[in-house]
């Protein structure tokens, strides 16, 4: 009689998973029965490495079950096999990778990964008109399930692309003031990391990919600004535009969302009309939240 072939699905409640973060790369130990595994998710190739033989074409039966079990961790409300009925914890407010920690999904006997504490957010530079933040950061992973049956640009990736954000998703900054700088004119944003997930859950992590140039320096409203030029390439649809910002990672993350948007990812935002609300000249942060119109909120 035929012997049932084990699947990552069955598998999965008789090992124990524990990663950490370093720098942009994701390790993983899977270990079964005594004998562990490694994997590493490398964040900006968008793939993966596994120590096994087995491993070929970017996968294998340990990187099918960390995908597995990152994907039952996504949903959120529902435990995942084996884990004694614990839901996971949801990514960090600030939209960060999770910390280092260790994940059981047998016995609960899961080896403990080194902790990590993360560096402090730089001071707010004087002169900037700091905006409201999303109430709820963009649910993001570092692995996450990639969308399927996705070859080629067609009218349903524009359209997916195209579709609006979770109001919790959307930030709102102050982009002018009164004279007495009671109220602020109030214009919508959405973080790097939403429009990451979006081409993730859209087409997959490894049909997008995006390269940098530093152009130079200018000199804008706070001082000196670093220019950079992103080309970002979904589906083998390219687009290009310019991003500035004060320090290098502020001018990647704001080339990343401006060539974005040329592929229609929170395009809409752009058609908003301009907001004044109260404002807190002393914080230099908006002190009333903005809403949005009904059609800019997906149903």
């Amino acid at each position: 009689m035929p012997t049932k072939q084990a699947t990552p699905a069955s598998i999965l409640p008789h090992v124990q998973i524990a990663y950490h973060k370093e720098g942009e790369h994701f390790h993983f130990d899977v270990t079964k029965e005594g004998v562990t595994r490694k994997l590493t998710y490398h964040d900006p190739s968008k793939g993966w490495t596994c120590d096994c033989e087995q491993f070929a074409d970017d996968t294998c039966l340990h990187v099918e079950l960390v995908k597995l079990w990152r994907a039952q961790q996504k949903k959120g409300s529902q435990a995942a096999p084996g884990s004694n009925g614990k839901t996971p914890p949801p990514p960090p407010g600030n939209g960060d990778a999770p910390p280092p920690r260790s994940v059981s999904n047998g016995n609960g006997n899961g080896a403990a990964a080194a902790e990590s504490t993360p560096p402090p957010a730089p001071p707010a530079r004087p002169g900037h008109r700091k905006g409201r933040k999303p109430a709820t950061a963009a649910p993001t992973s570092a692995f996450p399930t990639p969308a399927s049956g996705v070859s080629a640009w067609d009218k349903s990736v524009a359209e997916a692309l195209l579709a609006p954000f979770p109001a919790d998703m959307v930030g709102w900054k102050a982009q002018a003031t009164t004279k007495d700088n009671s109220r602020a004119m109030a214009v919508a944003y959405i973080d790097a990391r939403c429009v990451m997930d979006r081409l993730d859950e859209t087409v997959g992590p490894e049909n997008w990919s995006d390269s940098y140039s530093v152009l130079g320096d200018q000199t804008g409203s706070f001082g000196k600004e670093v220019v950079v030029e992103c080309r970002l390439t979904v589906l083998s649809v390219t687009k290009c535009d310019v991003g500035v910002g004060e320090d290098g990672k502020s001018a990647y993350s704001d080339a990343f969302k401006r060539a974005a948007v040329k592929l229609g990812i929170g395009r809409y935002l752009y058609s908003l009309d301009k907001q004044w609300v109260a404002f807190d000249a002393k914080s230099k942060q908006l002190s009333e939240q903005p809403q949005l119109p009904a059609w800019a909120i997906p149903g």
